[in-house]
């Protein structure tokens, strides 16, 4: 009778081990990040970013780009929990979506990559007290181009 609850019990240990594994890869980063979910506004006015939190670990958001009062340039964005961590999915104008996958996080950074894409490959969002920066670069980080943003009034 050992042998066998010793079987047994190591049946349920293998069965069980993929289950656990996957909980634990959605439990890495089971949620985006909370402190990007609000109106960011950047330094010259023409661009507006509004990130919402929304249930599951999800935010959404867009970006618009005013010039002479006329959008220029506007984007929908959707953060959501995938196996590897955290997904950043990009509309450009409406067209996609290009997923870029977390790469590094901290309390108050995040970097998503997709090196496959043509420009941007990386992507990058940190906040230092009220101000919030997003950059996005080239993998090694060349032809970066960066948004300094604060809160909405």
């Amino acid at each position: 009778m050992p042998c066998f609850r010793r079987a047994v019990l190591m049946f349920a240990m293998i069965a069980a081990a993929p289950v656990c594994a996957a909980n634990a890869a959605t439990e890495k980063h089971a949620s985006a990040p909370e402190w990007l979910a609000r109106c960011w506004l950047s330094e010259d006015g023409a661009t507006r970013e509004q990130w919402t939190a929304a249930p599951g670990g999800y935010l959404f958001g867009f970006s618009v780009t005013l010039h002479d009062g006329a959008p220029v340039f506007f984007e929908q964005l959707r953060i959501e929990p995938g196996p590897d961590g955290l997904v950043y999915q990009a509309y450009p104008r409406g067209h996609g979506p290009t997923a870029f996958t977390e790469s590094a996080a901290s309390e108050t950074a995040i970097t998503f990559e997709n090196a496959a894409h043509d420009y941007p490959q990386k992507i990058t969002y940190a906040l230092s007290g009220e101000r919030l920066t997003a950059t996005i670069s080239l993998i090694d980080g060349g032809k970066a181009q960066s948004w300094r943003y604060s809160p909405c009034a």
